[in-house]
């Protein structure tokens, strides 16, 4: 099983749509006031749209409906079933099979593997199960179309919305089912290092006696301790190596890494195999000297080994 997810934000591109909609009708007498770019605007839209798919889109009835727009009295588009489709489902499902296929011409999930099945997972929108079903049916016709995969081997989940929940049990349970899956980002990681500045005088002797008393966890001990009273010196740098995995020895210029550079641990469109999964990425970085090293995330989510 391979897998590559990436953002896209689905009811978000249908208020877009119908907003461009109401733009080119009337909805009340203060329309030219309407500001459609303010985030309470788009809010109150979305809050009001979602509401009418729940509640009252009939997809049996050819009679226009209406949207509240706005809490003004009046504020509202009348829209019927038609219009929904043509200028703000249509719209946006084409932008999702768009996606799609792009997305995975990228990562190459089309060109090097054949598709035996697509799985669709969780509810695009909440509405009415009748026209939920209608507009699953455009979904499938739709993809099916754009990704040229026969209808039957797209399939619609009965795990009522808890495809996530499930697959991440399932996960938990068999790592090894899962091969490989895709990265959508790129990782990387900045490191730089200093000097320590010198101890005070009763640590160093707090470390003298942990030396000359011995024991089991003297080691650990005195590491603590060093830890806990460790302060960089800014005014001296330390020269930070790669290790690179295939020249495990070598010490140049496009080994040295200044503070300002990027190491890569992950590029976009990576597969990550199981085993990357359960261990992790592990790259390596040596000083000549002793030195504090600190290490930054140029994206967030990164595990640092």
């Amino acid at each position: 099983m391979r897998s590559a997810t990436f953002g896209f934000d689905f009811v978000a591109r249908l208020v877009t749509n119908l907003s461009l909609f109401i733009s080119n009708t009337v909805c009340c007498k203060d329309q030219k006031t309407h500001d459609t770019t303010d985030p309470a605007y788009i809010l109150e839209l979305r809050r009001n749209f979602l509401e009418y798919l729940k509640n009252k889109l009939d997809h049996d009835s050819n009679e226009a409906q209406t949207i509240s727009v706005t809490q003004s009295p009046g504020c509202q588009v009348s829209i019927t079933k038609y219009e929904f489709l043509e200028y703000v489902f249509w719209p946006a499902i084409r932008d999702l099979t768009s996606a799609i296929k792009c997305n995975g011409m990228q990562r190459n999930m089309f060109r090097l593997y054949d598709i035996d099945n697509i799985f669709l997972s969780g509810f695009s929108v909440e509405a009415k199960k009748e026209t939920s079903d209608f507009l699953e049916r455009i979904v499938i016709k739709t993809l099916s179309e754009a990704l040229s995969i026969p209808r039957s081997r797209i399939c619609l989940s009965d795990a009522s919305g808890k495809e996530a929940l499930l697959g991440a049990a399932y996960y938990g349970n068999y790592p090894e089912t899962f091969t490989e899956r895709v990265s959508r980002r790129s990782y990387a990681i900045q490191v730089c290092g200093y000097k320590r500045q010198k101890f005070e005088i009763d640590i160093e002797k707090n470390i003298s006696e942990m030396k000359l008393k011995g024991g089991k966890n003297v080691k650990n001990d005195i590491y603590n301790e060093e830890a806990a009273n460790a302060y960089s010196d800014l005014d001296k740098p330390v020269k930070l190596y790669y290790q690179s995995s295939y020249n495990s020895s070598s010490k140049d210029s496009n080994s040295l890494r200044n503070p300002e550079d990027v190491t890569r641990l992950i590029s976009r469109g990576d597969k990550i195999t199981e085993h990357n999964q359960m261990h992790g990425i592990v790259k390596r970085f040596y000083a000549e000297e002793e030195c504090i090293v600190y290490a930054s995330k140029s994206i967030s989510h990164i595990i640092l080994y």
